[in-house]
């Protein structure tokens, strides 16, 4: 699906031509992206490709290294040039297309991201791709649209409980919740560890009392936990925005927005929401 790391360095090994502190910029940059030191990595990145003697054939994914560091620090308009570098320096890449659709999306260009998804589902019609374009289509108050394509990602990957989550919440933002619905929708799962507490809320089954006696009750590394909150804020704020009670939701959208991390589609959401609340 998406061009990995392994797959960069081979290009490394058998690229020729390219000079030697470019090249070693180039390599410390994968490294610092790999370790998640991505502070190194736009530094190192930024080194190689103002080199000016890079390799053709690692310009690209220079560019693509350091939009995915600008990414990670929210930094999207930063992102979405360099990744808009990278597609005319490889047209078509799988890999940099996810990222270009994830920076747009940030950036609330979601006419670019669907565009995107739509060009990666007539590639390969995954589930992670029409998710994707689900989310585009909600952000753009097509709920039918968005219904559609999370019905399309459940049906490819029926084990994963978020294209149900977000089916839920398009019908939510529709108007046309169904907690019963709701419930046989969430009866196709077969995980009942997170998001299940946020499928329950949907579905009739809990509270956001609950919800956040859940996410107080995680435990793991800083990233899980950083992760379950990020995404406990996020749904239960549009949970209350279905309720009509901005007031619960916003302090929510608010902490979603700021500690989300910067790879998570919630916090993009969050912030769009709170642009465009009233």
């Amino acid at each position: 699906m998406r061009q990995g790391l392994a797959t960069i360095v081979l290009v490394c090994i058998v690229a020729s031509g390219a000079h030697a502190a470019a090249y070693d910029d180039f390599a410390r940059g994968l490294g610092a992206i790999q370790r998640g030191d991505v502070d190194t990595a736009i530094t190192a990145f930024s080194a190689a490709i103002t080199a000016g003697d890079l390799a053709p054939a690692l310009l690209p994914q220079a560019y693509r290294g350091r939009g995915i560091a600008f990414l990670a620090q929210n930094r999207c308009a930063e992102a979405f040039v360099d990744l808009d570098r990278a597609l005319e320096l490889n047209v078509g890449n799988p890999d940099i297309l996810w990222r270009h659709a994830h920076a747009a999306a940030c950036l609330n260009k979601h006419d670019v991201a669907l565009a995107d998804y739509s060009r990666l589902i007539e590639a390969e019609p995954e589930a992670d791709a029409y998710s994707g374009r689900g989310r585009q289509h909600w952000f753009l108050a097509d709920y039918a649209g968005a219904e559609s394509d999370f019905v399309q990602a459940h049906r490819l990957a029926p084990k994963d409980p978020y294209p149900v989550l977000w089916l839920e919440l398009s019908h939510l933002r529709a108007g046309t919740l169904d907690p019963a619905a709701a419930q046989r929708d969430v009866a196709t799962l077969s995980s009942t560890g997170w998001p299940g507490p946020l499928l329950a809320l949907y579905a009739g089954l809990s509270t956001p009392e609950q919800v956040a006696g859940a996410i107080a009750a995680t435990s793991g590394t800083p990233r899980v936990i950083a992760s379950v909150r990020c995404e406990g804020d996020f749904y239960v704020a549009e949970w209350w925005l279905g309720q009509r009670d901005s007031a619960k939701a916003q302090p929510l959208l608010k902490r979603a927005a700021q500690d989300c991390p910067g790879d998570f589609v919630e916090g993009p959401a969050a912030r769009f929401e709170l642009e465009h609340m009233p």
